[in-house]
């Protein structure tokens, strides 16, 4: 076992791996802590129709989900640590799997249980589970972990230069959502900063059929580009509210 003579821990790390960039950000913080990291999906297949299974919360999905993860990361491999984060196509069956083959198996979770439960249903048993909810946190007493909680301050303190900031990608009905909030705070969008990310050419065609008059009032702030991550910290750090970011 390569890994018993170099010494270096090793980590099955289950997630969204298609989740923006938080697979490689979780990634590196794991090999930044002495872990050899070992990436398997939340979720099998590891397709739409995968995805599709799982947010039904289909039984289906979570056996298939076991047999994949059984076959391509479990058979003939022992692991220091498992970190499942949000996990919806993990099952019970599945968890006691990887409980035989690690030492520690701990868990994360980046939405509330009232929009995903799948958390929910795996998280007895394990060693940890964590969430950024702060009533699933008091609710399930689960200790609550800020997802970017560990995120350097700025090095200096710049002043509060905008009144409102939005940051987000337009995805569900997160434009509706925004355009309430503005409206029913009466702001002035002199004073405040709105960045709104259409992912693709079919996202964008899709939100605006669905929402064509919303999406004509809020076009001047809908981009094709992501806000670059510096300017997206400066807008938080400079914000006296911020609506929503991603």
């Amino acid at each position: 076992d390569p890994m018993a003579t170099s010494g270096a821990k090793s980590c099955l790390l289950i997630m969204p791996l298609s989740f923006y960039s938080f697979a490689k950000m979780f990634g590196n913080a794991l090999r930044e802590l002495g872990y050899e990291v070992t990436e398997a999906n939340e979720e099998y297949p590891a397709n739409p129709a995968g995805k599709v299974m799982a947010k039904l919360d289909l039984e289906i999905a979570r056996r298939i989900t076991r047999r994949v993860i059984n076959e391509r990361f479990l058979a003939g491999k022992r692991y220091d640590l498992v970190v499942i984060i949000k996990g919806r196509g993990v099952g019970k069956q599945l968890v006691a799997d990887l409980k035989a083959h690690a030492d520690k198996v701990v868990g994360y979770h980046f939405d509330a249980l009232a929009y995903d439960r799948a958390t929910a249903r795996w998280a007895e048993g394990i060693d940890r589970v964590s969430t950024f909810d702060s009533r699933d946190a008091r609710e399930q007493g689960w200790p609550l972990v800020e997802l970017f909680s560990a995120q350097a301050p700025p090095e200096t303190a710049e002043p509060i230069r905008i009144g409102f900031s939005a940051i987000m990608r337009n995805h569900s009905n997160r434009l509706a959502y925004l355009d309430a909030v503005v409206r029913a705070l009466d702001i002035e969008p002199e004073n405040s900063f709105f960045y709104i990310f259409e992912q693709d050419v079919r996202s964008l065609a899709w939100n605006f059929l669905k929402q064509p008059r919303l999406y004509r009032r809020w076009r001047k702030h809908i981009h094709r580009t992501p806000l670059p991550y510096d300017d997206y910290r400066r807008v938080l750090a400079t914000s006296d509210f911020t609506i929503d970011y991603a």
